[in-house]
């Protein structure tokens, strides 16, 4: 079933569903990351409400995202922000992560090479790398900033008991490659990636008989993870964008209901 809901789902046609069409609007791959980790970062809420902040943070930087951060002065920066809200996001939060993006490519070039230095061929996941980059992109801050609330949603915790939802689809986004995916990076292998996880990813990951647990937290995520990885241990999250098509496209629904859920192949299966 799975294998099937892949070839249905993870298709480029249908990134106009998801917040991954933000990064493919540029060329660049500094660009690209860039704005990948600016539109993942505003991931929660409905995908329409996503985009639409994504494009209002995207919109002073030009075409050229990454070289605009670069240039930014603090006065610029601020203005750039200015009058924005995603949530419990606003301006100053969005004016930090401005500061944090910019700073980050001075010196580094890009986002990489501070999650490369958390990360190390043996390490079982991800994790130590998301790390190292929140850790890395926090330095760029002061204290007031970093105790923003707003700003904190930019630098969730990979190490704690949350599924960091966001950094996970972020760095599936750089890691993978092909299908849908951008695949920028070289410093982890996608049989390190952790899924995503939604409430949409969650539920049906329950239906399907993925995970047991009921809370969507970092142990529901990982062990998530470990039963797609006795499916495919080299990349085991590829089913991640297909099994989020269907909640996003309401191919799966909330409740049970016969007539639509006798259609599927997993029907006889017993759902938690």
């Amino acid at each position: 079933y799975l294998e099937s809901a892949y070839e249905t789902y993870a298709r480029p046609e249908l990134i106009s569903s998801d917040p991954i069409q933000v990064p493919y609007r540029y060329e660049g791959r500094a660009d690209r990351e860039v704005a990948a980790f600016i539109a993942a970062g505003l991931s929660f809420g409905s995908v329409p409400s996503i985009l639409k902040a994504a494009d209002y943070a995207l919109a002073p930087l030009g075409s050229a995202p990454a070289q605009r951060l670069m240039a930014l002065s603090a006065r610029e920066r601020h203005e750039a922000a200015r009058g924005f809200n995603h949530r419990w996001i606003f301006a100053d939060d969005l004016e930090a992560l401005f500061q944090m993006l910019g700073e980050a490519l001075k010196e580094h070039g890009g986002l990489e090479p501070l999650f490369a230095a958390g990360m190390q061929p043996a390490d079982e996941d991800v994790r130590p790398g998301l790390h190292a980059l929140v850790e890395g992109l926090g330095a760029y801050l002061t204290s007031a900033q970093r105790a923003r609330r707003g700003t904190r949603y930019f630098l969730s915790s990979a190490m704690g008991p949350g599924a960091a939802k966001r950094l996970h689809m972020f760095t599936r986004w750089m890691v993978r490659s092909g299908d849908v995916d951008l695949g920028l990076w070289d410093a982890a292998q996608p049989s390190q990636l952790i899924v995503p996880l939604d409430t949409h990813v969650g539920r049906i990951a329950q239906y399907l008989g993925l995970t047991k647990r009921k809370s969507a937290g970092l142990a529901m995520a990982l062990d998530i993870t470990r039963n797609l990885r006795r499916i495919d241990p080299h990349d085991p999250v590829r089913f991640d964008f297909a099994i989020s098509r269907l909640g996003i496209l309401g191919k799966c629904p909330h409740q049970r209901v016969i007539y639509r859920c006798k259609e599927c192949a997993p029907f006889p299966v017993k759902r938690s």
